[in-house]
């Protein structure tokens, strides 16, 4: 069970990463815009990736083996 809630919190933390991640400084260069911008995205499509490990992993503790 607290496999699938990482789940859900990392789902929630990428998205708000996501829609976060134009709002960077203004008082940093285009270039360092741009890739703070580039990272927090990059870092919002990690924690979807690690969510979808953690729920496989938590639907497996669910799923009865060798029945």
């Amino acid at each position: 069970m607290v496999p699938l809630l990482m789940a859900g919190a990392l789902v929630v933390l990428g998205r708000w990463g996501l829609r976060n991640a134009h709002q960077v400084p203004p008082w940093l260069s285009s270039r360092d815009r741009q890739r703070r911008s580039r990272t927090l995205r990059r870092g919002a499509r990690t924690c979807y990736v690690v969510a979808v490990v953690f729920a496989v992993a938590g639907i497996g503790t669910l799923v009865p083996v060798g029945c």
